[in-house]
């Protein structure tokens, strides 16, 4: 599996890579195994490619998607397992575990990107209904007091979420649900509310179809005032 970031030390952008990648396990469980510990690194400035050594987590496990890595503050992360996050630093090119917040009887941790902080989800199931508790890591560091719980979501029956954007006083986030549609989630009220978008009709019955929309590319923040 690759990863690819920017090191803003050496200006130079750089692709991670495993050697033979990651294998799926033959069992009931989803998640896969390393089964080769060797790691290149391929330097653009350079333009080659280099032997960093061998993968010190030989314990690590990771759901099969995605595969590839998280980049936030420098570094691409991939869930462990549980408890453990492992990631790699692009300008020091060497890796490190964090701590992430732990439960029994959840399911494997998702890492994303929400509004250009790491974002951890942790799902867990209460009655009939899923649930997923949302973390931040705004004040980046390896233990797990650095993560912050920004609130719980309602997942709707057979669905799965990515967080998108989040307003400024973190009342409301922006979901794709099951990389189909989009909608706003209140974490006050626990609901789901309208998307709003100029000149594009929503509601709940009827959620902005993400084929429907035209995404222009940007580097700015994906934060609005709610």
């Amino acid at each position: 599996r690759l990863g690819f970031g920017y090191d803003n030390v050496r200006d130079d952008y750089k692709v991670l890579a495993f050697k033979n990648g990651w294998n799926c396990m033959q069992n009931l469980t989803p998640t896969i195994t390393l089964c080769s510990n060797k790691v290149y690194v391929y330097s653009s400035k350079l333009n080659l490619w280099k032997d960093i050594g061998d993968f010190p987590f030989q314990q690590a496990t990771m759901f099969p998607d995605p595969m590839d890595g998280i980049l936030a503050n420098g570094a691409l992360h991939w869930v462990g397992g549980q408890n453990f996050i492992f990631a790699f630093d692009l300008c020091s090119d060497k890796f490190r575990s964090m701590l992430c917040p732990f439960w029994e009887d959840r399911f494997l941790p998702q890492l994303c990107i929400l509004n250009g902080v790491l974002c951890l989800l942790s799902d867990y199931d209460f009655g009939n209904q899923r649930f997923a508790d949302i973390f931040l890591m705004e004040d980046y560091g390896v233990h797990e007091s650095c993560w912050s719980k920004l609130g719980s979501i309602r997942i709707p029956f057979g669905k799965w979420i990515t967080p998108i954007a989040l307003s400024k006083n973190k009342k409301q986030v922006v979901l794709q649900i099951s990389k189909a549609t989009l909608v706003l989630y209140d974490l006050e009220t626990n609901s789901f509310n309208d998307v709003a978008m100029s000149g594009a009709a929503s509601s709940l019955d009827s959620p902005i179809s993400l084929t429907s929309c035209v995404c222009v590319g940007s580097l700015a923040s994906l934060f609005w005032q709610a």
